[in-house]
Protein backbone atom coordinates (compact mmCIF):
# COMPACT_ATOMS: atom_id res chain seq x y z
CA UNK A 1 0.00 0.00 0.00
CA UNK A 2 1.20 3.36 -0.94
CA UNK A 3 1.60 6.00 1.80
CA UNK A 4 -0.70 8.21 0.43
CA UNK A 5 -3.36 5.94 0.99
CA UNK A 6 -2.55 5.49 4.61
CA UNK A 7 -2.79 8.98 4.75
CA UNK A 8 -6.36 9.06 3.17
CA UNK A 9 -7.82 6.24 5.67
CA UNK A 10 -6.08 8.28 8.60
CA UNK A 11 -7.66 11.58 7.58
CA UNK A 12 -11.08 9.47 7.37
CA UNK A 13 -10.30 7.53 10.80
CA UNK A 14 -9.63 11.22 12.30
CA UNK A 15 -13.37 12.59 10.81
CA UNK A 16 -15.17 9.24 12.18
CA UNK A 17 -13.74 9.97 15.34
CA UNK A 18 -14.80 13.76 15.26
CA UNK A 19 -18.12 13.02 13.91
CA UNK A 20 -18.64 9.99 16.89
CA UNK A 21 -16.85 12.60 19.57
CA UNK A 22 -19.63 15.20 18.35
CA UNK A 23 -22.91 12.72 18.25
CA UNK A 24 -21.32 11.65 22.27
CA UNK A 25 -21.64 15.43 23.37
CA UNK A 26 -24.97 15.57 21.65
CA UNK A 27 -26.24 12.68 23.88
CA UNK A 28 -24.42 13.82 26.93
CA UNK A 29 -26.39 17.10 26.66
CA UNK A 30 -29.78 15.36 25.99
CA UNK A 31 -29.15 13.40 29.16
CA UNK A 32 -28.49 16.59 31.17
CA UNK A 33 -31.79 18.59 30.65
CA UNK A 34 -33.59 15.13 31.36
CA UNK A 35 -34.85 15.08 34.75
CA UNK A 36 -36.53 11.71 36.30
CA UNK A 37 -39.40 12.16 38.15
CA UNK A 38 -40.19 8.41 38.69
CA UNK A 39 -39.59 5.70 36.81
CA UNK A 40 -40.51 6.14 33.07
CA UNK A 41 -41.67 10.22 33.79
CA UNK A 42 -39.72 12.72 32.34
CA UNK A 43 -39.08 16.61 32.36
CA UNK A 44 -37.78 17.50 29.44
CA UNK A 45 -36.13 21.25 29.66
CA UNK A 46 -35.40 21.61 26.04
CA UNK A 47 -38.12 21.74 23.89
CA UNK A 48 -35.38 20.98 20.88
CA UNK A 49 -34.84 16.97 22.94
CA UNK A 50 -38.42 16.12 22.66
CA UNK A 51 -37.64 13.73 20.16
CA UNK A 52 -35.00 12.01 21.50
CA UNK A 53 -37.50 11.35 25.23
CA UNK A 54 -40.32 8.32 24.88
CA UNK A 55 -42.32 9.53 27.62
CA UNK A 56 -45.36 7.79 28.82
CA UNK A 57 -48.55 8.76 27.62
CA UNK A 58 -51.32 9.50 30.13
CA UNK A 59 -54.80 8.77 29.91
CA UNK A 60 -56.95 11.43 30.27
CA UNK A 61 -59.57 9.07 31.99
CA UNK A 62 -56.94 8.34 34.83
CA UNK A 63 -57.89 11.88 36.81
CA UNK A 64 -61.62 10.72 36.50
CA UNK A 65 -63.51 10.18 40.08
CA UNK A 66 -65.75 8.24 39.83
CA UNK A 67 -68.81 10.04 41.11
CA UNK A 68 -72.36 8.39 40.44
CA UNK A 69 -74.96 11.10 39.96
CA UNK A 70 -78.15 10.96 42.32
CA UNK A 71 -80.47 10.99 39.75
CA UNK A 72 -81.26 12.65 36.36
CA UNK A 73 -80.79 15.62 35.29
CA UNK A 74 -80.51 17.18 31.81
CA UNK A 75 -76.99 18.71 32.85
CA UNK A 76 -75.04 16.00 33.66
CA UNK A 77 -71.98 15.32 31.71
CA UNK A 78 -71.75 12.56 29.70
CA UNK A 79 -69.58 10.70 31.75
CA UNK A 80 -72.00 11.35 34.90
CA UNK A 81 -74.59 10.20 31.99
CA UNK A 82 -72.98 6.99 31.44
CA UNK A 83 -72.02 6.18 35.12
CA UNK A 84 -76.02 6.88 35.90
CA UNK A 85 -76.90 3.97 32.98
CA UNK A 86 -74.49 1.86 34.76
CA UNK A 87 -75.73 2.04 38.13
CA UNK A 88 -79.29 2.12 37.71
CA UNK A 89 -78.99 -1.19 35.04
CA UNK A 90 -75.80 -3.03 35.84
CA UNK A 91 -73.72 -4.01 33.53
CA UNK A 92 -74.11 -3.05 29.71
CA UNK A 93 -72.47 -2.31 26.56
CA UNK A 94 -72.00 1.20 25.82
CA UNK A 95 -74.55 1.32 22.78
CA UNK A 96 -77.16 -0.03 25.23
CA UNK A 97 -75.98 2.51 27.80
CA UNK A 98 -76.86 5.32 25.24
CA UNK A 99 -80.09 3.50 24.83
CA UNK A 100 -81.38 3.98 28.29
CA UNK A 101 -80.54 7.49 28.76
CA UNK A 102 -82.20 8.38 25.49
CA UNK A 103 -85.17 6.24 26.91
CA UNK A 104 -85.17 8.84 29.56
CA UNK A 105 -84.54 11.97 27.59
CA UNK A 106 -84.84 12.15 24.14
CA UNK A 107 -83.47 15.77 23.37
CA UNK A 108 -80.35 13.34 23.65
CA UNK A 109 -78.71 12.79 20.41
CA UNK A 110 -78.29 8.55 19.98
CA UNK A 111 -75.76 8.61 17.68
CA UNK A 112 -73.76 11.13 19.44
CA UNK A 113 -74.44 9.31 22.49
CA UNK A 114 -73.65 5.70 21.75
CA UNK A 115 -70.32 7.23 20.21
CA UNK A 116 -68.91 8.99 23.05
CA UNK A 117 -70.16 6.47 25.86
CA UNK A 118 -68.10 4.01 23.62
CA UNK A 119 -64.78 6.63 23.66
CA UNK A 120 -65.56 7.32 27.39
CA UNK A 121 -66.92 3.47 28.43
CA UNK A 122 -63.62 1.96 26.68
CA UNK A 123 -61.06 4.91 28.03
CA UNK A 124 -62.46 4.38 31.75
CA UNK A 125 -62.01 0.59 31.32
CA UNK A 126 -58.07 1.10 29.69
CA UNK A 127 -57.76 2.89 32.90
CA UNK A 128 -59.08 0.95 35.56
CA UNK A 129 -62.11 3.01 36.61
CA UNK A 130 -64.86 0.61 34.97
CA UNK A 131 -64.86 -2.99 34.74
CA UNK A 132 -64.68 -4.81 31.14
CA UNK A 133 -65.87 -8.05 30.03
CA UNK A 134 -66.21 -9.05 26.56
CA UNK A 135 -69.32 -11.32 25.46
CA UNK A 136 -69.12 -12.54 22.25
CA UNK A 137 -68.24 -8.96 20.13
CA UNK A 138 -69.47 -6.73 22.71
CA UNK A 139 -67.90 -5.08 25.55
CA UNK A 140 -69.84 -4.60 28.62
CA UNK A 141 -68.99 -2.07 31.18
CA UNK A 142 -69.77 -1.93 35.10
CA UNK A 143 -68.79 0.53 37.77
CA UNK A 144 -66.16 -1.65 40.08
CA UNK A 145 -68.05 -2.96 43.12
CA UNK A 146 -66.33 -0.42 45.60
CA UNK A 147 -67.93 2.57 43.24
CA UNK A 148 -71.28 0.67 42.95
CA UNK A 149 -70.95 0.16 46.95
CA UNK A 150 -70.48 3.18 48.23
CA UNK A 151 -73.12 4.88 45.62
CA UNK A 152 -75.39 2.95 46.68
CA UNK A 153 -74.19 3.85 50.44
CA UNK A 154 -74.95 7.62 50.01
CA UNK A 155 -78.00 7.17 47.76
CA UNK A 156 -80.00 5.17 50.72
CA UNK A 157 -78.12 7.56 53.30
CA UNK A 158 -79.20 10.63 52.10
CA UNK A 159 -82.19 10.55 50.63
CA UNK A 160 -84.95 11.18 52.96
CA UNK A 161 -87.50 8.34 51.24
Amino acid sequence: MEESNYIEMLKRLYQDRDNTILKLKAIDAAIEVITPLSENKFIISNSKLTGLVKTEKKSIYEDVVISVPFGYAYNLSTVELLLYALFNKGELAAHDAAIVIYEIDSIHDLNYLKRRFTDIASGLGRAGKLDIRKKGKKFLYSLKEADYDTAKRIRDDELPF
